[in-house]
């Protein structure tokens, strides 16, 4: 155990505990002091910004005795769910470390230096940065190598995005071993992240969706990076945005805490307390959540106000229509409601362009033509959507209109006869209609030129 500082009654508790767990299997808990004032030039930056705890392990290496060659570290952010032993088959070699990597993400990739005449150190983070929350140190090659000093220089020179666990990084390059996710799951692993097979740089998994799944069916240790399970309890019932498999791990380590000899009780009392201030936390959800469905209610309101003007403004127009309409309906108006043809506005309008030379090559003149189908065909769903409300208002038959023989005369116009041909040449543009047009317009102009002689 690396501390600063442990009470009386705590280092007796302990050595309670040392003796429980002794009656399991022989064991001893060492308490190792560290002077911080070792580590005042490690910059204060994530975990390490209210304690230097975080940086200890850098200095296992001298802290502990030279005839211990092998040592497993763990976060106290961790639970062990199997057996241990495994870890000291792993043959460490020419390595420093063995451990889990870490995600991968664009944020960890630099050493900051702190000295102008000093260049930033890149870290190594495509595919072999690892996590310091568990490692196996091969504390021989720490020390033939210098690994601490060499932390410790890098503390003093620059600064670190993830505290110590840059620093270890950058000591130990390419001498650690990649160790599967088994060994330090992270509990936020179930959270939606990408593995390796999924192409994405930043929060990726740097292992393969079936290296994943393997340590999935036999987790050793489990690292609660993203919920602490002594800080806050969280109930299913209570919290729909955690994963179950989160919730049932917390689980999992209360129940170890509680089955804890000489700290039991004194870690029950934490639970209750926390249970408590779960209880107003979930209170204080819940009248976040009122709140918020208040201005979600609000901002209903304003949309509704805002339909209501809508539809007085179309009801306006629909009258609107309607005197137009009634207007159409007089005694005379075959005439009129012929030249209201799309075939006739069509036309008359081919006939005023035509005027002009070239005038196919004016960008105008087919924006005008466009223009007048779109207003007719919205004029037309208009006029079927009011008879459809309404009946009555649909308009008589030509015959019925005291100047249908006139309207008949607009239908053999020129104009009118050139609207229809143009309006059928554009359903078939894309089998030649309009090159067809040109010749039948043409055609069409002498018929009109003989019946006028």
């Amino acid at each position: 155990m690396l501390t600063d500082f442990i009470s009386n009654s705590t280092r007796k508790k302990l050595n309670e505990l040392q003796d429980e767990l002794s009656k399991i299997y022989p064991c001893k808990i060492c308490i190792y002091f560290m002077n911080n004032e070792k580590f005042k030039d490690c910059a204060r930056v994530h975990a390490a910004k209210h304690t230097s705890a975080t940086y200890y392990k850098m200095a296992i290496s001298s802290t502990l005795s030279n005839d211990i060659k092998t040592c497993l570290y763990l976060d106290i952010d961790m639970l062990v769910i199997a057996d241990l032993r495994e870890f000291f088959h792993i043959d460490l070699k020419d390595n420093a470390i063995a451990s889990v990597l870490d995600y991968k993400g664009s944020n960890h990739n630099v050493l900051t230096a702190k000295n102008q005449n000093l260049a930033d150190m890149p870290l190594n983070t495509n595919e072999s940065y690892f996590n310091t929350g568990m490692m196996l140190l091969n504390l021989a090659f720490w020390r033939t190598n210098q690994l601490e000093k060499k932390c410790f220089y890098l503390c003093k020179n620059y600064i670190p995005r993830w505290a110590e666990q840059c620093i270890i990084n950058k000591a130990a390059q390419d001498k650690n071993i990649k160790l599967p996710l088994k060994f330090n799951f992270f509990d936020s692993n179930f959270l939606e992240l990408e593995t390796l097979d999924d192409n994405k740089y930043n929060n990726r998994i740097l292992y393969t969706k079936s290296e994943y799944e393997n340590s999935m069916k036999s987790i050793k240790v489990v690292h609660f990076i993203s919920y602490k399970p002594w800080n806050t309890i969280f109930d299913s019932q209570w919290d729909l945005n955690l994963m179950q498999e989160i919730i049932s791990l917390e689980q999992s380590w209360w129940n170890t805490a509680l089955t804890t000899p000489i700290f039991k009780d004194e870690l029950l009392g934490l639970k209750f307390t926390l249970k408590d201030k779960e209880f107003q936390n979930y209170v204080n959800r819940i009248t976040q959540l009122f709140i918020q469905k208040q201005g979600e209610i609000k901002e209903l309101q304003i949309q509704i106000s805002n339909l209501n003007q809508t539809i007085t403004k179309l009801e306006n127009e629909n009258k609107t229509l309607q005197n137009e309409i009634i207007s159409l309906k007089q005694t005379k108006g075959a005439a009129l409601r012929v030249q209201n043809q799309l075939a006739y506005k069509l036309g008359t309008t081919l006939m005023s362009y035509s005027k002009s030379k070239f005038f196919y090559l004016n960008p105008k003149f087919y924006l005008t033509l466009l223009s007048i189908k779109s207003k007719h065909k919205k004029s037309k769903k208009a006029y079927e959507n009011l008879i459809f409300s309404n009946p009555s208002f649909k308009l008589p038959l030509l015959e019925t209109y005291a100047d249908y023989d006139e309207a008949l005369k607009v239908q053999n116009f020129f104009s009118y006869r050139l609207g229809l041909e143009f309006i059928k040449a554009s359903k078939t543009w894309y089998k030649g209609g309009l090159v067809k047009f040109y010749f039948k317009a043409k055609k069409l102009k002498k018929e009109f030129k003989k019946k006028k002689v």
